[in-house]
């Protein structure tokens, strides 16, 4: 198999002689999750501990009833796969409003989340895009 001729995706050769592997990359999804665990959910950890159980649950917890869309809060931090141009955003949140009801911790993990919904969405497409049985 060639790599698609726009290189959205990465494909490798396998050992094995006429195999190869389309690789579609989500930058940065456990990555950002950590740092937003250690950035700002001190608070989480604790009570987390206290109740037993992993602090990521917890977040997920406080974050499913935040609906589709985390109120227009958008992540810019993981991206598609572009092995031809590896070029990412400054990191951001972008849509925050002082409105404390529907910008908290829980709309922004919620917000992460979809962001690597999506982003792994958009890999899996590529890849079943040039893989047609």
């Amino acid at each position: 198999m060639k790599p698609p001729k726009d290189m959205g995706i990465r494909v490798n050769p396998h050992v094995v002689a006429g195999l190869s592997q389309a690789e579609g990359i989500t930058f940065f999804s456990g990555l950002v999750m950590r740092w937003f665990r250690d950035a700002f959910c001190d608070l989480e950890k604790l009570e987390a501990a206290d109740m037993g159980i992993d602090v990521y649950t917890l977040l997920e917890e406080k974050a499913k009833n935040v609906p589709v869309g985390s109120y227009g809060i958008i992540p810019i931090f993981s991206d598609a796969m572009k092995y031809g141009k590896w070029y990412h955003a400054a990191p951001s949140f972008l849509n925050l409003s002082l409105d404390s009801d529907t910008c908290n911790k829980a709309s922004m993990f919620k917000a992460l989340q979809e962001n690597a919904c999506i982003v792994s969405a958009i890999n899996l497409e590529k890849n079943q895009s040039i893989y047609r049985y």
